[in-house]
């Protein structure tokens, strides 16, 4: 599964530089990508899920928030379970203009804390599944 995620999280991150993000998100819909993880692969936990796609992430240099995101939420719809991907920005007065992504799945959000997203405002919220 690992070695699987870091195809995939390469792949996603290289195709945010080189293609629009609309197509990025077909392409994550494709029946050809979802064979490459069979459905008793991803019948894991939503908190397994969110843990390989963080442990695989740590080999990627570059990789960002929205990357491990699309990835954690291509897996979630593959097992068959509906989720967002949340896209906020937050001012700060040191760095100006943040943004971040994570995952929210049934309530839940995932590959972050709850209580680290209160700063941000929720800008897009990318349905799947």
């Amino acid at each position: 599964m690992l070695i699987r995620l870091l195809v995939l999280l390469t792949a996603i991150r290289l195709a945010l530089w080189l293609v629009p993000f609309r197509l990025l998100r077909r392409l994550l819909r494709q029946r050809l990508l979802a064979a490459a993880f069979p459905l008793d692969l991803v019948r894991l936990s939503v908190e397994r899920l969110a843990w390989a796609v963080q442990v695989a992430s740590l080999r990627i240099p570059a990789i960002t928030c929205l990357a491990e995101s699309l990835a954690l939420q291509f897996l979630l719809t593959r097992s068959g379970r509906a989720s967002s991907v949340q896209i906020g920005v937050a001012k700060n007065a040191a760095r100006g203009l943040q943004a971040h992504a994570w995952v929210d799945c049934a309530g839940q959000v995932l590959l972050d804390h709850p209580d680290d997203l209160a700063r941000y405002a929720v800008l897009a919220s990318l349905e799947a599944g």
